[in-house]
């Protein structure tokens, strides 16, 4: 038995007719007969009286056609809601600084879409800079950045993902033996940063105390990175970057004291009141939660 079959006999039974049916339903009647006539030999009986030019329904297709009615009639608001989930999507727009495969944030955006099928995410990356702007603008509804740029109470922040500040050195560098590093243990080595105007230039800068560290240029990770693979110089970073750039030459010394940057993801109170917000930010609360025993 077929819900097509089930569609049949109820068509059947509403119109009297076989061709009646056939045209309702876009199919030929020779198929509706023969469909009709495989349910009745599967049901062992007959659901339709034949003898005269109006179908009639049987005694067991008066029996069976209250059930196949709400079967249809079942079937059509799955269809009717299937259709309203689909096609009335709601869209979380969001902003990130361009750290979303250091710590797994693609990932996430991935196993939520297909856990809240009626709910897309619209990333786009942005600099430190435009990114606050455009949360404050109601261009973006949620953002992933680091929270020590958000004054305290302004806006609504969950933290994910704590990072520490790293030293990216050769693997050549004598540094490179070290089990931790001071910052007054780096006022002679080559360095490069991040460019100035991002928090982990200023993260930099607060862990090398104030001294004058001898800065190379500022640039972009991967031409940081590829300036330590080369030996050129060494890179204060933060650790996840690692995640990446996964390079055998560049070795990873933590920094004492640690210094501490933690990813989050916000909004401002305009946009919670989204329930799609909330939803996303419930989810990935709950995604960057470590487990029992972790």
């Amino acid at each position: 038995m077929t819900v097509d079959q089930i569609k049949y006999v109820v068509s059947i039974a509403e119109t009297g007719s076989f061709s009646a049916t056939a045209e309702r339903l876009y199919i030929s009647q020779p198929a509706v007969s023969k469909h009709i006539a495989d349910l009745e030999w599967e049901l062992g009986g007959a659901l339709f009286n034949r003898e005269h030019r109006q179908v009639a329904l049987s005694p067991l297709g008066e029996k069976l056609y209250p059930l196949m009615k709400r079967i249809v009639t079942q079937i059509d608001e799955v269809m009717q809601e299937a259709r309203a989930y689909t096609t009335h999507k709601e869209t979380v727009k969001l902003a990130s600084l361009p750290i979303m495969g250091q710590y797994h944030i693609t990932e996430a955006l991935q196993l939520f879409e297909t856990e809240h099928g009626n709910i897309s995410v619209e990333v786009t990356e942005l600099e430190e800079r435009d990114l606050i702007a455009s949360l404050d603008a109601g261009d973006c509804d949620v953002a992933i950045i680091r929270e020590e740029l958000f004054p305290a109470g302004r806006y609504v922040v969950q933290r994910l993902v704590e990072d520490r500040l790293a030293l990216f050195v050769n693997e050549k560098n004598p540094l490179a033996k070290q089990t931790s590093v001071m910052p007054e243990m780096l006022r002679a080595e080559p360095l490069m940063l991040m460019p100035k105007y991002t928090s982990v230039y200023q993260l930099c800068m607060g862990a090398l105390r104030g001294g004058k560290p001898n800065v190379l240029s500022c640039a972009r990770i991967e031409t940081i990175i590829s300036n330590v693979e080369s030996g050129r110089c060494s890179a204060l970073l933060m650790a996840k970057t690692q995640e990446v750039f996964r390079s055998t030459s560049v070795k990873l010394i933590p920094l004492e004291p640690e210094c501490i940057s933690n990813i989050a993801v916000v909004c401002t109170a305009r946009s919670e009141q989204k329930q799609a917000v909330r939803d996303f930010i419930a989810f990935l609360t709950h995604y960057f939660t470590p487990g029992p025993g972790l």
